[in-house]
C-alpha cells in the first residue's frame, strides 16, 4: 500500500515534492531496487548507496 493511502482523507495527505509528483510504493518502488541488489546482476556494486527517492534529491540541491 503506498504510504499517502494510508495516511487517510485526500485533505489530510500532503503534496508529493519529488521529481516524479507521487509519492512511491513498497511494492512497486523499493522491492525492485531490492531484487536487484540481491540478484546476481547487483553483485558488483559494493559500497555504493542507491537512493530510490523519485528524484527528491536531485530537487534538494537548489
Amino acid at each position: 500500500m503506498p504510504v499517502a493511502d494510508a495516511w487517510g482523507t485526500a485533505a489530510d495527505v500532503p503534496a508529493p515534492t519529488n521529481v516524479l509528483g507521487r509519492y512511491g510504493s513498497p511494492e512497486e518502488d523499493i522491492a525492485p531496487v531490492v531484487l536487484f541488489l540481491a540478484s546476481k546482476d547487483g553483485q558488483f556494486l559494493t559500497g555504493y548507496s542507491l537512493t530510490p527517492d523519485g528524484g527528491q534529491i536531485i530537487d534538494s540541491a537548489r
